[in-house]
């Protein structure tokens, strides 16, 4: 299915009153760059617009790739925290028919705006300010705990995350990814920022303590950098604080980690100790942050750094008391030195008894303007000048909007490709744990099959599924079981890849994703089965997709009524639509 690209929703956005469907957002006007150009903040997941509308802020949320779960988990999300408030959450709504894009809906979330910075910028303002560093900690501290106390993890815990605001309070955007207790035993959507997660964190990781790791990091990066302001020049990279995911791989060999562990604070020492220690831990057992936290000896002495750190704090503070009647300093001139703050009246000031001020001199009247008619050819030098000098300005006006223009989607181009590295990513991982779950089975219950060849398949059916075009439909997924002459309902079916002599019939499923459609749509799927890389059988399979599906699924076998048939070997099905090979899948028989 065609998914928008960041620079689709930077074109749409431009007229809010034609893309949006909320009355709210039809009716605001879009944040612009200095260039006229919509304001936007695009990262490996969405691209984030704000929208002013009466008096109201909000940021729309613009997803970058299709998630088919989405709109449940915000639901549940949103019914969790019915009937309370989270400080530190904003209030958001997800749109399922958000922004209408070339005649198609697609969802959006829209949040209320968190008004402030986001944690790194307001660590660079603070670096000279220790006590609002420590202040911040303290308050981070409770934030992790209220979202605990209500059973929540956010789940990406990150530098762009987190707002700091004017009052010096802390709120958390993005909730993609975040546990509530109604999705316990799924997978996680998304995996976090690689420089403040646990290194070894999987899809499978999903639990009430997912944010114990990332926490504990940004506490002590905080507390850390309060103390030795230092380690942001030396270790901040602009995508994370001071740790990067290397550090949480290999802690010993880390130098942030020397540094930390040889501090002068006694808490960002032990700090240090506990997370290397995390990073050693597997992510279902490690302990609660504030088991750690609690456990510490933590003060809050403010760190020599000249005289003035203390009271150039970045929060509100207290006036003053040397101030004058009207809450004013004092100005040095009010009292000369020498004086009580009363100038003595001299002789020389008055001239009599009634203190009339002496008679002014006449002034003499100014002398008479001369004007003077300047020669034609000097005007028509000045116009053109001026005229040179417009357009140079304007010329360079425009040489600067172009320059702005062509930044601006190269910054979003550049996003797309960071969305890119990320899904090849999370598709490599998934593809390494289902390997490792497969040759682990495999060892454990049939060790005589060939392992590696059960791997090559799992490796050639996730590099060639591939699209049907005709039915603008993505191959998600080619998987095989086995059932009776009538099938297996797909509540039932178990996925394997290797099968004894013993199986009746071995079906394939086929898993399309797709757009929904005016009206249902019938189409073959060619099969040619391979025995021991040999032509074995083939034939077509007739099928459809009914309007309504946004995702189908699709099967067929061979076998037998009675068991005991097969012949063992390796067996390959590769599928076909309009002649294009879409899918191939591989599975054995064995004893």
């Amino acid at each position: 299915m065609y998914w928008p690209s960041p620079s689709d929703y930077q074109d749409t956005i431009q007229n809010p009153g034609a893309c949006f469907q909320s009355p709210e957002l039809r009716a605001g006007q879009i944040a612009l760059t200095p260039m006229g150009l919509p304001k936007v903040v695009s990262g490996n997941f969405a691209s984030v617009y704000e929208i002013t509308s009466n008096g109201q802020r909000w940021a729309v949320r613009c997803f970058l790739r299709q998630v088919s779960d989405q709109q449940r988990r915000y639901n549940l999300l949103s019914q969790h925290l019915s009937g309370f408030r989270i400080p530190s959450l904003v209030d958001f709504q997800y749109l399922p028919q958000g922004i209408l894009l070339r005649g198609q809906w697609y969802p959006v979330v829209k949040m209320a705006w968190a008004d402030g910075k986001t944690l790194n910028n307001f660590i660079t303002e603070s670096l000279s300010n220790p006590s609002v560093l420590l202040e911040l900690a303290a308050k981070w501290r409770g934030l992790i705990n209220s979202l605990r106390g209500n059973r929540l993890a956010h789940g990406d815990l990150q530098h762009g995350n987190i707002i700091v605001s004017p009052q010096g309070n802390l709120s958390l955007v993005d909730y993609d990814g975040m546990f509530t207790p109604s999705l316990r035993g799924e997978r996680s959507p998304e995996l976090g920022h690689e420089n403040f997660q646990h290194p070894e964190r999987n899809v499978n990781d999903y639990e009430e303590n997912l944010d114990s790791f990332s926490a504990l990091a940004i506490y002590l990066s905080l507390r850390a950098l309060a103390y030795q302001p230092a380690l942001w020049q030396q270790f901040h990279n602009g995508e994370n604080l001071i740790f990067t995911r290397k550090d949480f791989q290999n802690p010993q060999q880390s130098p942030l980690f020397q540094q930390l562990k040889t501090s002068s604070d006694e808490s960002v020492r032990r700090l240090a100790n506990s997370l290397e220690s995390c990073c050693f831990t597997n992510v279902a057992v490690l302990p609660e942050f504030e088991t750690l936290i609690a456990s510490l000896p933590l003060t809050n002495t403010i760190p020599a750094m000249g005289a003035a750190s203390a009271s150039n704090s970045a929060f509100p503070q207290t006036p003053s008391s040397n101030m004058g009647q009207f809450g004013s300093p004092l100005p040095n001139w009010t009292t000369p030195s020498g004086h009580s703050g009363q100038v003595p009246a001299t002789n020389q000031q008055f001239n009599n008894a009634a203190n009339i001020p002496p008679a002014m001199p006449p002034i003499a009247p100014p002398p008479p303007i001369v004007k003077t008619k300047a020669p034609i050819w000097l005007i028509l030098v000045a116009i053109f000048a001026g005229f040179i000098a417009f357009s140079t300005t304007a010329f360079s006006l425009y040489l600067s909007y172009q320059h702005n223009r062509e930044m601006s989607y190269m910054e979003i181009d550049m996003s797309s490709l960071r969305l890119e590295l990320t899904q090849e990513k999370e598709k490599n991982a998934k593809l390494v744990e289902e390997m490792a779950v497969m040759e682990k089975a495999l060892q454990s219950k049939k060790p005589y099959v060939d392992t590696k060849g059960v791997l090559d398949g799992i490796l050639d059916k996730a590099l060639t599924v591939s699209r049907i075009d005709r039915l603008d439909a993505k191959v998600d997924s080619l998987k095989f079981y086995e059932g009776g002459y009538d099938g297996t309902s797909r509540a039932d079916r178990v996925y394997l890849t290797s099968f004894s002599r013993d199986s009746r019939f071995v079906f394939w499923e086929l898993n399309l994703t797709h757009p929904t459609r005016s009206a249902r749509e019938n189409f073959t799927i060619d099969v040619t089965w391979y025995k021991d890389g040999a032509f074995w059988a083939d034939g077509p399979s007739k099928t459809y997709v009914e309007p309504t599906w946004a995702t189908s699924f699709h099967n067929n076998g061979k076998g037998w009524s009675e068991p005991g048939k097969w012949q063992t070997g390796d067996y390959r099905v590769d599928l076909y639509v309009d002649g294009k090979k879409i899918a191939t899948g591989n599975f054995s028989i064995a004893n």
